[in-house]
């Protein structure tokens, strides 16, 4: 006797993913931020603190939101694969940038500060992390020292 099931339907070749009307919106969005134009640099007449963070805030903002996209995106394609539990990480680091985005555009000013510390918050705990066993090369090191060592308000 066959084991093959004689009454299956028919493979629909259409992805779930296609007819989901929740990422036809996340890929209009997508769409539109990727052919938004990209933050330009802005010169520095003087370096100060203040001056470099105006200067570093368009692309910094930028970054969140690629980050906050193709985390999104990431999430959908494991969701859709069967690995929803996995996208946990991905949702709450989209959602965390989505929210650094709310807090820049509400023009505080200080957010590049506070990116910066958990920079150097990140840079000093990997530092921290090296044992004899394992290290980092020494143009790592040396970048993630510097982070660590920055001087911040």
């Amino acid at each position: 006797m066959s084991t093959r099931n004689k009454f299956r339907k028919p493979t629909d070749r259409t992805s779930p993913t296609e007819k989901d009307p929740g990422y036809a919106i996340y890929r209009s969005l997508a769409r539109v931020v990727n052919e938004a134009p990209k933050p330009q640099l802005l010169w520095i007449h003087n370096e100060s603190d203040e001056e470099q963070r105006r200067a570093a805030a368009p692309g910094l903002a930028w970054g969140w939101l690629q980050r906050t996209l193709r985390s999104g995106e990431a999430a959908i394609k494991l969701e859709n694969s069967g690995y929803g539990s996995e996208s946990a990480p991905l949702l709450r680091s989209a959602l965390e940038h989505a929210m650094r985005l709310v807090w820049a555009d509400a023009g505080e000013g200080k957010f590049v500060e506070v990116a910066m510390l958990a920079k150097k918050n990140t840079s000093k705990k990997m530092l921290e992390a090296q044992h004899d066993g394992w290290r980092f090369d020494a143009a790592m090191a040396d970048q993630l020292q510097q982070y660590a060592d920055a001087a911040t308000d």
